[in-house]
């Protein structure tokens, strides 16, 4: 692999293609996550976009069941670092990576209380009819749709900013406060690991799904495969928006016949990535060159799994 391979790939590519289980995976079975935790921890190796890529990349692979139990059980001094330095970030991109990273790891118990908390914050109480779970990239259907429900008179909860406007707590506390979630299916929507983290939620607390197909051709597959793949879709590219809108209405009004559970009534195993990593403690390093090519490497490494992935996808 030489440099000139790892140039071709921005910043966001690397992020596109982490999203892979077959790269996470990979990068968790050959023990990246020392180097990961390195470049996230030591703020020496913190130029340019380094510390976001880093605890991004952490995030995606949280989805990947082993590492997530490696980085539970063996790196609990990072966790503690993630939240003591990162969670209140004046970077938005750090800031969401980390409550992400945190999100993943963190116990239901946790989860709860901080939901519990953030509701009895909430004096209004509001509940809604329908979350709408959408990557910014598909934003202006998204709003389209959004208009045309509150116009048909229904509650619905969506964040406007999205790319990190609400925290993962909020996104939390809407869909156990929203009768159904839409899940605006496309292929930005399965490569964020902030949408997969709503999907997984809604999925976990039984809500009533009904996904949106907002790309020509688009199926899920993977994870948003398992979660929506035996669910009527509503596919808003074959048809007008009228024509897909009044489908989406009699959807709705399908699933609002049907009870909604509060808390599931048995714990639903989610299905994850299966890979392994061995732990380590990070290490402060003081010297410049070695920082450099602790910087290269974080490159390198995803570049690698890019290039095994297009190979074998080839082949």
């Amino acid at each position: 692999m030489n440099m000139e391979m790892v140039a071709v790939y921005p910043v966001p590519i690397h992020l596109v293609f982490i999203q892979h289980d077959q790269i996470k995976d990979t990068l968790a079975r050959q023990n990246h996550l020392p180097l990961l935790i390195k470049c996230a921890s030591e703020p020496s190796l913190h130029v340019g976009l380094v510390l976001q890529l880093s605890l991004e990349i952490l995030w995606a692979i949280t989805f990947n069941e082993r590492a997530a139990q490696t980085l539970r059980n063996a790196h609990q001094d990072f966790l503690s670092y993630v939240e003591a330095n990162y969670i209140n970030s004046c970077e938005e991109g750090v800031k969401a990576a980390a409550e992400g990273i945190l999100w993943k790891l963190e116990t239901e118990s946790v989860t709860k209380s901080k939901i519990k908390k953030q509701n009895s914050m909430n004096s209004s109480d509001e509940k809604y009819d329908i979350m709408i779970s959408y990557s910014h990239a598909n934003k202006d259907l998204c709003f389209k749709v959004h208009e045309s429900l509150v116009q048909s008179n229904f509650r619905v909860w969506l964040d406007l900013q999205n790319m990190y406007g609400s925290t993962l707590q909020s996104m939390a506390s809407a869909i156990e406060c929203s009768e159904i979630v839409l899940i605006c299916m496309s292929n930005p929507y399965k490569q964020s690991a902030y949408c997969r983290s709503e999907a997984e939620y809604a999925y976990a607390r039984q809500r009533h799904i009904i996904p949106l197909v907002l790309e020509k051709k688009y199926r899920p597959d993977g994870w948003l495969g398992f979660i929506c793949g035996s669910r009527m879709y509503v596919d808003f590219t074959k048809t007008d928006f009228e024509q897909a809108f009044d489908k989406l209405i009699k959807q709705i009004q399908f699933h609002r016949q049907k009870p909604t559970q509060s808390a599931p009534q048995r714990k639903k195993q989610l299905m994850h990535d299966d890979g392994s990593s061995s732990p380590s403690n990070p290490k402060k390093d003081n010297n410049t060159e070695q920082s450099s090519k602790d910087i290269i490497q974080v490159r390198i490494l995803v570049s690698i799994q890019i290039s095994s992935y297009n190979n074998g996808n080839a082949a």
